[in-house]
C-alpha cells in the first residue's frame, strides 16, 4: 500500500491514507503494519496523530511532527475550526442536500452524544440489476461534512436514513454489498476523506487540501455510469478565505426534496438543509415518499 504525501511543512504533513491500512494496532490485530509505524520508520522520528480514520476509510489525514504541533492542531479539531469533507457512495437516490441531527451512542461509555452530519448529493446512477424488493439498483454519490466528529458518525447517520454506504459490512446493506463484490469486483467500502480545510496555527495560512478519487473508485464509477465530480479529479493544495467556525459550507443550489422521517426518538430528525444549524424542522403530518 502506497501512502501518498499531499502536503508537508516543518509542523505537519497531510497524507492520503489507503483503505485497509490501520492507524494503530488494536486488540484484534497487533501484527499488521500500521500507518503510524510505516511513517515513523520512513522518517526516523516519532509522529503524532491528531485524528483518525477507520481501517476501511481512505483519504486525507493530518499528522503532527512534534508535541507542540499535536496540541495546536488537536485544538482545531476540538474547537471545530477545521472543516472535514468526505465522499461516500450510498444505496438509493438520496436527497439533493440535507442535515442529519441525531445523537449517537458511544461504544466506550454507552452514553448518547450529539452528532450532526450535513450532505449534498453530487451524482446518481441506476443499474438494471434487481435487488429485492426493487427491480433496479439505485445509488448516490454524496459530499459529506461532519459538523461533529463521532466514531462511525457518517456510517451510522446514513444507515439511519436508509442510505447506507456501499461496502460497509457493519452498517450497510448485505444485498447491495454482495452485488458490488460479486458482479463489480468491488469489495471495499466507498467512504473517503476527501478534503481538510483549516487555518494553519503557526503560519496563519488558510489551507484547503484535497485528494483525488482513487483509480479503483473511477473504475466502478465508469461501470455503473456515475458522473465523476470534476472538483475531485486530482489531489490539490490551495489557499481559501478565512474559515469562520460554525458557518455552513458553501453548497450548490439544488431543488429541495422531502426526506422521510426514519427515527423513533423525539430528538432525532432529518430536514432539508437551509443553512441554519440549531432549529428543528416541524415534523411532517404524514409519512412522505420514501427514497430507496
Amino acid at each position: 500500500m502506497t501512502i501518498e504525501l499531499l502536503y508537508e511543512d516543518e509542523h505537519c504533513l497531510v497524507v492520503d491514507k489507503p483503505a485497509g491500512l490501520m492507524m494503530h494496532p488494536n486488540e484484534y490485530d497487533r501484527r499488521s503494519p500500521t500507518l503510524v509505524s510505516r511513517l515513523q520508520r520512513a522518517r526516523g522520528h516519532k509522529i503524532y496523530t491528531v485524528h483518525r480514520l477507520d481501517r476501511k476509510t481512505s483519504g486525507t489525514l493530518l499528522i503532527a511532527k512534534n508535541e507542540e504541533a499535536a496540541r495546536a492542531f488537536g485544538a482545531l479539531f476540538t474547537s471545530r475550526a477545521l472543516r472535514k469533507r468526505y465522499l461516500a457512495l450510498v444505496r438509493g437516490y438520496a436527497p439533493c442536500e440535507a442535515r442529519i441531527d441525531k445523537s449517537i451512542r458511544q461504544k466506550k461509555h454507552g452514553r448518547q452524544v450529539p452528532a450532526i452530519t450535513d450532505f449534498r448529493c453530487i451524482a446518481r446512477a441506476e443499474l438494471p440489476e434487481p435487488v429485492p424488493p426493487h427491480p433496479t439498483a439505485r445509488y448516490s454519490l454524496l459530499e459529506i461534512e461532519l459538523v461533529t466528529g463521532r466514531r462511525h458518525q457518517a456510517r451510522k447517520h446514513l444507515q439511519s436514513i436508509s442510505h447506507p454506504i456501499i461496502g460497509d459490512k457493519q452498517y450497510g446493506d448485505r444485498n447491495h454489498n454482495e452485488l458490488f463484490q460479486e458482479k463489480l469486483q468491488a469489495p471495499f467500502m466507498f467512504l473517503r476523506s476527501a478534503e481538510l480545510a483549516f487555518t494553519h496555527p503557526f503560519s496563519g495560512e488558510h489551507l484547503q487540501i484535497g485528494t483525488g478519487i482513487p483509480a479503483e473508485w473511477r473504475a466502478i464509477f465508469g461501470r455503473i455510469q456515475l458522473a465523476e465530480p470534476e472538483s475531485y479529479a486530482a489531489p490539490y493544495v490551495s489557499a481559501l478565505p478565512p474559515y469562520v467556525p460554525g458557518e455552513p459550507a458553501p453548497l450548490i443550489e439544488a431543488p429541495r426534496l422531502i426526506i422521510k422521517r426514519a427515527y423513533d426518538g423525539s430528538s432525532s430528525y432529518v430536514r432539508p438543509y437551509d443553512g441554519k444549524r440549531d432549529e428543528k424542522a416541524p415534523r411532517p403530518a404524514k409519512k412522505e415518499q420514501e427514497y430507496r
